[in-house]
């Protein structure tokens, strides 16, 4: 008698299963297989895991450990657990399949807190430095108006904006002659929203800075950013807007999209979520149309990328998600978000990370999942983390 063909491919229902793109059908076989899970849907060639066993005893040994930690009901408990054993059995299907899978769902995560000890990033501060030198903390300022040019007044919203607009909201009225510039500023573990007097809104990234008029003047809207920053830039086709980072501009109307420009990355790199962007290069004369979807990466030269447009402006929604990224470049964030510096203990893995990760989490926790994995081990001393090989 024949074994009857699967009618689905697990590795997709799992990967569906953590993104949550899984239809009914396709969740109802998942589960069902996972209810039949055994050794031999594995190959564990390559893994540092001796058998399925252990590999899947370490993920669901801290993940159960972990919810029992929680105090909800018994059946809501339950509940999360099986979700837990679920996405366990997807990441070890996974695993040998696209990579070092160590997805997070995009779902409450069940994970216990840390000690007031522990590093937390995202916090909502900022430095704004004003055209005449005065420097306000953002996060201590109380809400209100923060600056005033003329009838053009920056103030901080109840919500912990920084919003700039005409007094009154009068758009009649007259600003200042001279088009003075701000500076707004995060540091590590810093993130801020401003928006600008046209109504663009900006999302900064945590060690960003912009600089920015109160009031745009003549046929152009320019700002400077360097850091890493998401714009939705307000329409305006008579008065485009303007994006400088090192060596890019960018010319917009009206669109969404997200600039990564950190010194430390090698490229510039613009996501283009819609609308249209042109991207030049200062120095060199390039220049490409980008389209949504679409990323620009500028070096010595601008090469066009097709990207998940959603995992790249993930920071804003409060996630890291890793696609086929080094131990490097994920530490890079880390650094950035939990304002601590890096070091590396002899020679670290080559493996890429998959995954996503909620950035409310304290450190110890991401450092924790990361560790699951078995291709890097973490130490924290005091605002350095030192990484390792297993």
């Amino acid at each position: 008698m024949t074994e009857e063909p699967e009618k689905y491919d697990i590795k997709e229902l799992a990967e569906k299963f953590l993104r949550g793109k899984i239809s009914g059908e396709e969740r109802t076989y998942f589960e069902n297989w996972y209810a039949d899970f055994n050794d031999e849907h594995l190959n564990l060639n390559n893994s540092k895991y001796k058998d399925a066993e252990e590999m899947r005893h370490s993920i669901l040994t801290m993940v159960e450990a972990e919810i029992e930690k929680e105090e909800v009901p018994f059946a809501a408990r339950k509940s999360s657990l099986k979700w837990y054993r679920f996405a366990a059995a997807a990441s070890i299907a996974l695993f040998l399949g696209i990579g070092l899978l160590f997805f997070i769902h995009r779902q409450p995560v069940l994970l216990s807190k840390s000690g007031s000890t522990d590093h937390v990033g995202g916090k909502n501060t900022a430095i704004l430095t004003l055209a005449d030198g005065k420097k306000i903390i953002l996060n201590n300022a109380k809400e209100g108006e923060l600056a005033r040019e003329g009838n053009m007044v920056i103030r901080k919203t109840s919500e912990g904006q920084v919003v700039c607009e005409m007094a009154g909201g009068d758009s009649r009225g007259k600003s200042s002659s001279e088009e003075n510039y701000h500076t707004i500023c995060t540091p590590r573990g810093g993130q801020y929203q401003i928006v600008l007097e046209d109504g663009t809104r900006v999302w900064l990234n945590s060690a960003s800075t912009m600089k920015f008029p109160s009031h745009f003047k003549g046929d152009e809207r320019k700002v400077e950013l360097t850091g890493e920053a998401y714009f939705e830039v307000a329409d305006n086709a008579s008065m485009p807007f303007l994006v400088t980072s090192g060596n890019q501009l960018l010319r917009v109307l009206g669109t969404h999209f997200n600039v990564n420009a950190y010194q430390d990355e090698g490229t510039i790199n613009t996501t283009l979520i819609e609308g249209k962007v042109k991207v030049s290069q200062i120095s060199g004369g390039k220049s490409r149309l980008i389209e949504p979807g679409q990323q620009a990466r500028l070096g010595s030269g601008i090469e066009l990328l097709n990207v998940n447009a959603g995992d790249v402006i993930s920071w804003k929604n409060g996630y890291f998600v890793f696609s086929g990224e080094k131990v490097q470049n994920v530490m890079k964030q880390i650094s950035r978000w939990y304002d601590v510096d890096v070091t590396y203990e002899g020679t670290v893995t080559s493996e890429t990370f998959v995954g996503s990760i909620p950035r409310d989490k304290p450190l110890t926790e991401v450092l924790r999942i990361l560790e699951l994995t078995k291709e890097a081990k973490f130490r924290i001393e005091g605002k350095e983390v030192v990484v390792s090989s297993f």
